[in-house]
């Protein structure tokens, strides 16, 4: 069932409900994606990491449903306080894909307070491309005026920035901190004009604001993000995660788009060098709402190669 008014409808979704926010794909449940909305989140820990997702939503819908890779590069400068990272998104619906890279730089002040805090500050920069092409499209009108002009490309720059708190980086020890984020994405907001279409392109808003709660071997993480790209389309996410330390883990999560979630994961410990931990995971989502639920259930893969700087 592919059609400019299927296109149509899933674009409506998307402007009604927030799924992605309009122009930046959905937040993910997982922890680790946190520096792809969040640039101070780059290097956290001082661990030199590769992060890879992939995500197909709506397994139902066919071949319009979204789908998005996310890869990036993170590499702290430890005697520096800093860190350094580059990604490329890749992100389609239908006819509408883009295609982005951007840097972030975050800086950390460590060792705030008598617990072991720290703040991190950050920004990011970089470049999108949009690109409408209906060519694969099979249509009910073949006079559709969408289809008029053929392929069309924009490109546009990408700003933003952020900060994220945690009250104590210390780990396992039977003790418990509470972190907050917040940052701003996609500061340059402009007119997305491809053939006759048309996408406002919105700043962005994301909070984050959770816990960690450590025993002597595992972890505990509740955790609320606040999704705003206007005053009238809001996405909460809140989310359980358990984890067994350097063993898996495993959480569920809710969005106020009435998705519900599950993930899980396992972690290989020494891959291929000193201190070293191999994370991959699986996300399943299920929309339960009366607009979501006809399409089908998603999933997202996560692959993490991480090594500690330290």
């Amino acid at each position: 069932m592919k059609n400019i008014k299927n296109l149509i409808f899933v674009i409506a979704i998307f402007l009604t409900i927030g799924v992605s926010a309009q122009q930046t794909p959905q937040t993910s449940f997982f922890t680790q994606s946190r520096a792809f909305w969040n640039p101070a989140y780059t290097g956290f820990g001082d661990k030199l990491a590769f992060n890879a997702f992939v995500r197909q939503q709506w397994l139902g819908f066919g071949g319009q449903a979204p789908r998005t890779i996310l890869m990036d590069f993170q590499y702290p400068f430890v005697n520096y306080n800093m860190a350094a990272s580059g990604a490329l998104q890749y992100d389609q619906t239908g006819p509408v894909s883009k295609k982005g890279i951007n840097f972030n730089y975050a800086y950390h002040i460590k060792d705030l307070g008598q617990n072991n805090g720290q703040l991190s500050l950050g920004v990011t920069a970089g470049a999108q491309q949009y690109v409408f092409d209906p060519s694969d499209e099979v249509v009910n009108n073949e006079g559709d005026p969408l289809l008029s002009g053929g392929s069309q490309t924009s490109f546009f720059p990408n700003v933003g920035g952020g900060l994220f708190y945690i009250s104590s980086m210390d780990q396992y020890k039977n003790n418990t901190n509470f972190f907050f984020g917040a940052s701003f994405v996609q500061g340059y907001q402009t007119n997305v004009l491809l053939d006759q279409l048309n996408q406002k392109r919105v700043s962005q808003i994301v909070f984050d604001l959770g816990s960690k709660i450590y025993g002597y071997d595992y972890s505990i993480e509740p955790i609320v993000s606040v999704n705003f790209s206007k005053p009238e389309i809001i996405d909460v996410l809140a989310g359980l995660t358990f984890e067994m330390k350097d063993k898996f883990w495993a959480g569920i999560g809710y969005s106020s788009v009435q998705e519900f979630t599950i993930q899980g994961g396992y972690i290989f410990e020494e891959i291929a060098g000193r201190d070293t931990r191999l994370k991959v995971g699986m996300l399943a989502n299920i929309g339960l709402g009366d607009k979501l639920s006809t399409f089908g259930p998603g999933a997202e893969l996560f692959f993490r190669y991480e090594l500690d700087m330290d």
